[in-house]
């Protein structure tokens, strides 16, 4: 019984592990963050107890699961940047954006993706009672939330079966495809082969079992290299360069420039150190431009 594994590893009581199963649900904290495009985002963060038990599930079962080469974020070694580069040689793109994505992917296809690989999990879970109690840890009322740490993962898990469909329509057709969570990229750099995307993966999701996706056609976009290509919030250049473009490039040396003059408040300088390391990432040319303007001793001093 998967209670009684997880109460030995993380040395509680297993009436402790049934109770926090039992309430799981009930064990949320709720709160909303402004979206980039306007509204708000629903956040649902798990409790102590309850994320102390969605944490071993990350560690002991969901990092034994098979991930899609195609999904490109969450996991260790995927970045936005990646995501990017990999469609940059092409001259035609197209985005893809399902609605509701977390909300659409639920215990039903939680206990699925258990079963289906019952034998990489090493026997851990291996009967409808271990995966009824996994689903109840990880989803809220049926659902996956934005919000719990499992989530993301096991979102990339239960999307591997339509990654691997896609990357091998994707390849058949001299297109590259990456799924960056609820965001689908198909590039080419031959004309008119995107068309048909959009269509054929409306009509898959149609025909399948799980999970219930939809795509949002509000948010499908044609670009090509005549154009603005955006990837992720990343510019990709006429160049085939990944950029973080002017407005970003622009607000980053104004805030080393006060960060290096002391008007920045500790916090804005910790938020400044990870904008530096994005930028490291993305555009690394940017830091050693950097450097040769306010001197690597200060630049240095930020990156640390």
């Amino acid at each position: 019984m998967i209670q009684k594994i997880i109460a030995e590893s993380l040395a509680l009581d297993v009436r402790q592990v049934e109770n926090i199963v039992r309430s799981a649900s009930h064990c949320y904290y709720h709160f909303r963050i402004p979206k980039r495009n306007g509204g708000r985002r629903d956040i649902y963060h798990p409790a102590k107890q309850l994320k102390l038990l969605q944490r071993w599930i990350i560690r002991k079962i969901l990092l034994r699961l098979p991930v899609s080469p195609a999904a490109t974020a969450y996991e260790e070694r995927c970045s936005i940047a990646l995501n990017a580069k990999k469609h940059a040689r092409s001259r035609f793109l197209l985005r893809l954006d399902f609605r509701q994505f977390f909300p659409s992917l639920t215990a039903v296809d939680v206990k699925r993706i258990l079963m289906q690989n019952a034998s990489a999990i090493g026997g851990l879970v291996d009967n409808d009672q271990d995966t009824e109690v996994i689903s109840k840890i990880t989803c809220r009322y049926g659902v996956l939330t934005i919000g719990a740490p499992t989530s993301p993962f096991l979102s990339n898990r239960i999307m591997e079966p339509f990654d691997a469909h896609w990357l091998s329509f994707a390849n058949d057709r001299g297109v590259a495809y990456t799924r960056y969570a609820d965001d689908l990229f198909f590039s080419c750099s031959e004309p008119s082969v995107l068309q048909e995307f959009p269509v054929a993966i409306a009509a898959y999701l149609r025909q399948q079992n799980g999970p219930k996706l939809r795509l949002n056609p509000e948010k499908t976009v044609f670009s090509s290299k005549k154009g603005r290509r955006v990837i992720t919030g990343l510019k990709v250049t006429p160049e085939h360069k990944v950029s973080l473009g002017r407005e970003f490039k622009r607000s980053l040396r104004t805030k080393v420039y006060l960060a290096i003059h002391h008007a920045l408040s500790p916090e804005d300088i910790a938020s400044l150190r990870g904008l530096l390391a994005f930028a490291k990432d993305v555009e690394p040319d940017l830091l050693v431009r950097l450097q040769a303007k306010y001197g690597a001793e200060k630049m240095i001093g930020l990156i640390k």
